[in-house]
């Protein structure tokens, strides 16, 4: 037998042989004491039951675990406590008939509203402690509260009691029971019958399935004693006539075997529940850290090591933490295994370390790409920008030799101013060439200062030049571009023979248009091979090249 069950019915003994003393004592005070004796045994009765009731209370408070049924418990222990006190009062204070049977009618008080409050308890069971008893099942304290009231003023209509004529003035107990005390006591067996099967379907712990016989028995009990008691077997009257005890203790043991089947939650047992702990490590000590429960199987560990874990969690061997809290009377204590998150941080840490491997081998791998893509770019432009010049690089080349070879200064000087309108065009172009790469359309202006530097190099060979750029508006960079290539081919075709050239670049209706009028009597014919649509004019003063440019740079 388990050590829980052993002190379960010891204490249940205790108890059992404590109540039969309390009862024993008004029988050995009524048959066999002497009158000096009597009413010692009577009130050490009354005080035995008094406190009886009272230390139940009490333990209700401590173990009942949801807040509004351990209220409702506590208000029972009242209303015996109360039964008791105003029982006492009765028998051996008061001698006047009348009031006697207004503390008589007064027992109803409790006999009605313990069952409701029985009923309110097993609806509380198994809820939160904001819960609140519906409205539907408050409407059970009008008829609790209306049978109160008929008893209380059973002297004005004998509804419930009813006595023979000339009652007044004597406690003559010969009285019959009317309509209204048989709907009460149908009333307070629906209650309680109501309360019972509420708990027992609320019930989710194999426990109370296997004990819930033991309410049965103070209930049947109770309906034995009504039964027999109403129809007045000598024998009860005689040795369990004292209803007021009777019934507190049948009420107060049907809670209490509510309470030990399970029917009622509460927070003991904690015997039962470290003994069927297996696989956990769990202990309960008290405030000098000697342990009172260990779930089975549980590793110990010293005062020492425990008070460590009091202060903060503490690192075990094995991959295992241990903690400590403090609880009522004690500590609580448990371990939990963090192995599996051990090995999950150090696997996470090793892939860290391999990502951060890449992710350095990734950034060396964009950075060289990097360097790559700037020299592809880079070489990129420098071929653009070596196509579109390489004729004047060359061009330049063989001026170069030529200067080299020449004595004649003035043949120099018009070499190198040459060169220089070489230079000014492979300048300007190279602008185009980066600016065409960062946006399709650029502004006239810059081939205003592309013509302009031109001009200025040209008036060094003698060569007067003159020019208007009017397009209105940006155009496409290639259209410019194309605009300052014909310009300087044409240049280079006629620089050794001209005087002075003009060149406009206007719109035209929807297309830009390329003029230019210069002195020289030059063949320009060989232009057409690459400018098809030009037109040439050859007037008596010069010559007029007129260049359509089509949007995008298209001759």
């Amino acid at each position: 037998m388990q050590k829980s069950s052993k002190r379960l019915l010891g204490s249940t003994a205790a108890v059992v042989l404590f109540v039969f003393v309390a009862m024993l004592f008004p029988l050995i005070a009524r048959e066999y004491a002497p009158p000096f004796l009597n009413k010692t045994l009577n009130f050490l009765s009354t005080f035995m039951l008094i406190g009886l009731f009272t230390a139940w209370g009490v333990s209700v408070n401590k173990r009942v675990v949801q807040v509004q049924a351990r209220r409702y418990l506590l208000a029972v222990a009242v209303l015996a406590v109360f039964w008791i006190a105003v029982r006492e009062i009765r028998y051996r204070f008061l001698t006047d008939a009348v009031i006697l049977r207004q503390l008589w009618y007064a027992y109803y008080i409790p006999i009605l509203l313990i069952p409701l409050l029985a009923f309110y308890v097993s609806l509380s069971l198994g809820k939160g402690e904001k819960f609140r008893i519906p409205k539907s099942a408050l409407l059970a304290v009008i008829p609790t509260v209306a049978f109160i009231v008929l008893t209380l003023t059973n002297e004005l209509h004998q509804l419930v009691f009813a006595f023979p004529e000339g009652y007044k003035n004597q406690t003559d107990t010969s009285y019959k029971y009317g309509v209204t005390f048989y709907l009460l006591t149908v009333w307070v067996v629906l209650l309680a019958l109501a309360s019972f099967v509420t708990m027992l379907t609320k019930s989710r712990t194999p426990k109370s399935r296997k004990t819930a016989w033991l309410p049965v028995i103070p209930f049947v009990c109770g309906v034995l004693y009504f039964l027999l008691y109403a129809i007045r077997i000598p024998f009860v009257w005689k040795y369990i006539g004292d209803v007021a005890v009777s019934w507190c203790l049948l009420f107060i043991g049907y809670f209490e075997a509510c309470i030990q089947s399970g029917l009622i939650q509460t927070n003991t047992r904690y015997s039962d529940l470290f003994s069927a702990s297996i696989g956990t490590e769990m202990q309960i000590t008290d405030a000098d850290f000697n342990v009172h429960y260990r779930a089975e199987g549980s590793k110990s560990f010293s005062k020492e090591i425990i008070k460590k874990a009091v202060s903060g969690t503490l690192q075990l061997d094995g991959g295992k933490r241990l903690h400590a809290i403090p609880v009522n009377g004690g500590f609580a204590v448990w371990t939990d295994d963090i192995a599996p998150l051990i090995e999950l941080r150090e696997a996470l840490e090793a892939q860290s370390e391999e990502l951060e491997e890449r992710n350095a081998l990734l950034q060396y791998e964009y950075e060289k790409e990097r360097e790559h893509k700037v020299v592809e770019e880079q070489n990129r432009l420098y071929d653009l920008l070596q196509t579109k010049t390489q004729k004047q690089l060359n061009r330049i080349d063989r001026l170069v030799q030529q200067y080299k070879t020449e004595s004649d200064p003035q043949k120099k000087r018009t070499i190198l101013a040459e060169i220089s309108v070489l230079g000014c065009f492979i300048k300007r172009r190279k602008n185009f060439v980066l600016a065409l790469d960062e946006a399709e359309n650029i502004p006239d202006s810059m081939l205003e200062r592309a013509l302009a530097e031109s001009s200025h190099a040209l008036g060094k060979l003698g060569v007067r030049c003159a020019f208007i750029v009017d397009t209105g508006e940006e155009q496409s960079g290639g259209t410019l571009a194309l605009a300052y290539d014909f310009f300087e081919e044409v240049l280079e075709a006629v620089l050794d023979s001209c005087k002075y050239l003009c060149a406009r670049i206007c719109k035209v209706g929807s297309e830009v248009r390329v003029n230019v009028l210069t002195d020289s009597r030059a063949d320009l014919t060989a232009l057409k091979n690459t400018y098809k649509n030009l037109q040439i004019i050859n007037e008596d003063d010069g010559t007029m090249l007129v260049l359509p440019l089509e949007e995008g740079g298209e001759a």
